[in-house]
């Protein structure tokens, strides 16, 4: 399923960010400009899940319901103690009272999920862009498909075998639960171990600068060194080293920092893929630049 999805997306760091998988009827963060990039594919959003309260991630909202609440919907889902998402919706409801009372707003905490539509469920995971262990500010997501799966110690058998055991025993009995994570995505987030992105089909994530010392992730001001470390962003080459202990099918990098160009991101990109051997295709949403249909175009970097 995860070579067939639609997604159409704008990421720049600080600008604005917003990916929309259409198959799922999905955005993931509502940055400024999503109606204006997806024009009429902006009413087949049903849902939003929005990772943290930073404007280039929300602003987008404003005009989203302006333009297509109905109904409930969208239903939007966003961290449970960032404040600024009550705040905004009273706003939107105020702003425009025939459009802003429609919309569902849904809090969401790690491990915490909700139903989108038949079969599929998107959760919440931890995240620590905003680091506050306390309260919960920001979040990853995961999209969840169940299935029934025939039970391990019956894959031995012949077709026929199993076709004799479900007429004796009924088929519900030969099948269990199983859970595909067909795509996660990361948001704004710093250095994490692979576990929580095990399995995922396709992975979203962040890879705001192409170096470490472009950073500043580590350091703390020297004019305020008792203020706590600004909010974490990722390099490029810790993230294409945890897509590697990942194994995704496919990975999806977003969020460059504006300071590079689309040659500058492909041609690092290339150069690191190409250092730790990924197996698996890596796509790139580059700064400043809407991409349609973004699993139509050739990666950026392509196993041999």
């Amino acid at each position: 399923m995860s070579h067939r999805l639609t997604i159409t997306a704008f990421s720049t760091a600080l600008y604005s960010t917003w990916i929309f998988v259409e198959d799922f009827r999905l955005l993931l963060d509502a940055g400024d400009g999503v109606c204006a990039g997806l024009l009429g594919k902006s009413r087949k959003i049903d849902w939003v899940a929005v990772t943290h309260a930073d404007r280039d991630h929300l602003t987008g909202l404003l005009q989203l319901q302006q333009l297509n609440a109905h109904d409930g919907k969208p239903q939007i889902f966003y961290p449970r103690d960032a404040t600024s998402f009550p705040a905004f919706g009273e706003f939107c409801r105020q702003f425009d009272p025939r459009s802003g009372g429609e919309i569902t707003w849904s809090p969401i905490e790690p491990w915490q999920s909700y139903p989108l539509g038949d079969s599929l469920r998107i959760e919440a995971l931890p995240n620590n862009h905003i680091q506050n262990s306390e309260m919960v500010k920001s979040v990853s997501y995961r999209v969840l498909r169940e299935k029934q799966k025939l039970k391990a110690q019956y894959a031995p058998l012949s077709q026929a075998e199993i076709t004799a055991l479900a007429r004796a025993q009924g088929s519900d009995s030969l099948m269990e639960a199983h859970t595909e994570v067909l795509l996660s995505y990361a948001g704004d987030i710093g250095p994490t171990a692979p576990d929580q992105w095990l399995g995922s089909q396709i992975l979203i994530h962040e890879a705001t600068f192409l170096k470490e010392e472009d950073s500043g992730n580590r350091t703390q001001s020297k004019q305020h060194p008792r203020m706590p470390r600004r909010n974490q962003h990722s390099i490029l080459p810790d993230v294409l080293q945890l897509a590697k202990d990942v194994q995704p099918e496919i990975l999806i990098l977003n969020h460059f920092s504006s300071r590079y160009s689309s040659e500058e991101v492909d041609a690092a990109v290339i150069s690191e893929a190409s250092r730790l051997g990924l197996t698996f295709p890596v796509h790139v949403i580059p700064p400043g630049h809407i991409v349609s249909d973004l699993l139509s175009h050739p990666p950026a970097w392509a196993p041999i």
